[in-house]
Parts: structure tokens; C-alpha cells; sequence
């Protein structure tokens, strides 16, 4: 077994930072990554994890082979509590979060550190996150936490508040694209590209062909604007595919795709169904192409907040509004042309 260091290359300038106040002593209880999903802030929250607990570390990073990271590594270590939501849940409860306090509450175990990692952090109904304040104002003994976050706004300002914040950009697209093409993934750039430069994101979606389930999820969304096919029969099919919320952020990616080409002229999607769908929405205005994706961001927010919808409804629903914005635009071309 080797150190622990940082999981990807573009994680390095923020390790030698938080390296440098372990070393100095000033590191604060609670630590906040902010940074979008698929630039790996979750494993970086479990190398810091390591770093922090390891009995011998060395060179800025944790060693490896002391039993406190042999602990860690076989993910039984006593005095590391990962707090996320259960299976098949979206949601971090207050029961959750009332085992953490009692975490919290006992003393260390093998005597050195306790960690709390919490993950998303954004996930916490107020009810948790109410709970997890008492956590934060009276924490027992040398207790740690690091909360990972995707989406700051979503998170209690008075949990950000207690909480030393580094927001983790992007990494740079030179970078990604290396790391991409060392792992063995085919149009690194183009792919990168679809996912908004999150490489872990473009080097799953490689992986689980998720552009094959995307062209056709788009094959299908073009056959029911153009009512070549019932939207009921459409839902039922795409939900066999994927979830309501899956859905919502696909559409919205293309509405916004949409909408960077309408303004900016710009192209980069490497998909094969972008053409017809571009047809398709011709008809719409830019001014309708944002009101749409403002819906599709209010039902996103919906299906985060009650993941126990319908599947099929909640599709069909997403389906039926992208469809009235198409049938209204082409009845009001007709008119256009009439006069």
C-alpha cells in the first residue's frame, strides 16, 4: 500500500492548502467543498478524511499502512461517520442526523480524531440540518467535519456560515482532457464537452454508453413534438429508461444546448440526434426556450424535494409541457401566415 494523496491531478493546488494548515495547526472544525458534480470533491472529502486521521503521515498525505488507513481503507474504522441518504432516498433525515449527534457526543475510539463526512450536504431536510447545528456548536473532543455540496444554494446559510468554504472550479480543460485520454476514453474532448467539463462525469457516461440512451431518449422526445407518437406511450417507454429527475436534467441540458446555439452560434454537442431536435425546435422563440427550461428548473427542484413521485406521470407531464410550447408556436406560424 502506498500514500494516500490527492485522487486527480487537478485537486493539487487545494490539498497543499488544507496540507498546509494541518501542519500549522489551523485547521477548522468544519470544512465546506463546494464544487458541481464529477470533478471528484467526494473523494477528495475521504482523502483529507485519511490525511487527518493516519497515525504516521508523511509528505503531506497519509501513509497508507499504519493500521488506522488499513482501518479506513476496509472501511471499518470506528471513528469515521459518512452521513448521506439511505438507500433509494434523496433525502438526509433527522434520524440520521440524531445517530451522528451520538457519534459526536462519544469519545474517540483509537484516540485521535473523530470525522464526520456528509455528503451531499444539500440533501439534508431542515429538520437534519437544524439537528446538525447542535452538532456544530458543541462538538465533542477533536470531531472534524467535511460536507460536500453541489449546489450551495440549497444549503442552510446558517450552516454555511459555520463552516470554512472552498468552492473547487472546474479543472482546467487541458488537464481533464489528458486525464480522460489516459484513462482510456475515445473523443476525451467532445465528451468532456457534454458534460460541462466534469471529467468523472464524461468517463462514466464512456463507460455506461450513456450516449446510446441519450440518442434515444432524444429519438423519442422528437417522435411526440411531432406527434408522431402518443406522449403516454412515449412516458412509458422513457421510464423504463430512466427516472423523472434524470429526465428533467436532460431536457434542461438540451434546452440550454438549444439556447447557447440560438445566441452565441456556438456548437460543441457531439450527439447524433442533435440535428433533428434543432429542427424541431425551430419553432420556438429564445424567449421560449428559456421560459421552458425555467418550468423544467421548477420541476427539478419538485422532484428533488418529493422524490416519491410517479415515474411515468411526472414524465409524461415533462413531455406535455415541451409539447404545448411546440403546438402553440406552430399554431401561432399558421396564423403568421395567413394574414
Amino acid at each position: 500500500m502506498s500514500k494516500t494523496t490527492p485522487p486527480y491531478p487537478w485537486q493539487n493546488t487545494y490539498w497543499h492548502q488544507f496540507a498546509g494548515q494541518v501542519t500549522q495547526g489551523h485547521l477548522p472544525h468544519a470544512i465546506l467543498l463546494q464544487g458541481v458534480a464529477g470533478i471528484g470533491t467526494e473523494s477528495l472529502a475521504r482523502a483529507m478524511a485519511e490525511f487527518l486521521m493516519c497515525s504516521s503521515p508523511v509528505e503531506q498525505a497519509a501513509c497508507g499502512q499504519c493500521k488506522v488507513c488499513r482501518l479506513l481503507q476496509s472501511h471499518n474504522h470506528p471513528d469515521l461517520f459518512l452521513l448521506s441518504p439511505e438507500e433509494k432516498s434523496v433525502v438526509i433525515k433527522v434520524d440520521q442526523v440524531r445517530q451522528l449527534t451520538e457519534f459526536v457526543a462519544k469519545t474517540s475510539q483509537q484516540g485521535g480524531r473523530k470525522l464526520v463526512i456528509i455528503e451531499p450536504a444539500e440533501a439534508m431536510n431542515i429538520a437534519a440540518a437544524n439537528a446538525l447545528l447542535k452538532c456544530f456548536e458543541e462538538p465533542s473532543g477533536d470531531t472534524v467535519f467535511i460536507l460536500v455540496c453541489h449546489h450551495a444554494n440549497r444549503l442552510l446559510p446558517t450552516i454555511r456560515s459555520r463552516c470554512a468554504c472552498h468552492t473547487l472550479p472546474v479543472p482546467e480543460r487541458a488537464l481533464a482532457v489528458s486525464w480522460l485520454e489516459t484513462m482510456g476514453v475515445e473523443s476525451a474532448a467532445l465528451l468532456l464537452d457534454e458534460t460541462h467539463g466534469a471529467p468523472l462525469t464524461a468517463h462514466q457516461w464512456s463507460r455506461d454508453d450513456v450516449i446510446a440512451s441519450q440518442d434515444k431518449a432524444c429519438e423519442l422526445l422528437v417522435a411526440a413534438l411531432q406527434t408522431q407518437k402518443p406522449v403516454t406511450t412515449v412516458a412509458g417507454t422513457l421510464a423504463g429508461e430512466c427516472s423523472g429527475l434524470e429526465l428533467a436534467e436532460l431536457l434542461i441540458n438540451w434546452l440550454e444546448q438549444l439556447i447557447r446555439e440560438r445566441t452565441r452560434g456556438s456548437r460543441r454537442s457531439l450527439l447524433a440526434h442533435w440535428e433533428p431536435l434543432v429542427g424541431v425546435a425551430q419553432a420556438l422563440s429564445t424567449v421560449e426556450l428559456f421560459k421552458l427550461r425555467e418550468v423544467y428548473c421548477q420541476r427539478k427542484a419538485q422532484l428533488l424535494a418529493n422524490p416519491n413521485l410517479n415515474a411515468n406521470m411526472v414524465i409524461e407531464d415533462l413531455l406535455l409541457e415541451w409539447q404545448r410550447y411546440a403546438l402553440q408556436a406552430a399554431r401561432q406560424g399558421k396564423l403568421v401566415a395567413q394574414v
